[in-house]
């Protein structure tokens, strides 16, 4: 459990406050990188508000057992993708991390 929380953090911190030399490092532009940057408030935002209470019904039906699961899927596929230059790749981490850091 020290483990996923542990890595979470740690990986979640690349967007939480590197988006934009994250961005620039990975796509090899400083654009990009901004984007990148805008894209992490952006999806944050919206899963804040959006995700954290459709998370919250989710568990008062299925347990937490739901929410344990989600966070470690969303640590894994951060782990997995983040070092991936590509769009898709990277909103999907950046969605994965907004869910990990809100619930």
């Amino acid at each position: 459990m020290f483990l996923v929380v542990g890595l979470g953090q740690l990986s979640m911190f690349v967007y939480s406050s590197q988006a934009v030399p994250f961005g620039k490092e990975l796509f090899q532009s400083k654009q990009a990188g901004e984007e990148l940057g805008d894209l992490y408030a952006k999806v944050t935002a919206l899963i804040g508000a959006l995700g954290t209470p459709l998370v919250g019904a989710l568990v008062d039906c299925f347990g937490l057992q739901i929410l344990a699961i989600g966070n470690a899927l969303s640590v894994m596929l951060v782990i997995a993708l983040l070092g991936t230059a590509t769009w898709p790749a990277q909103i999907a981490c950046i969605s994965s991390a907004a869910f990990y850091m809100n619930s």
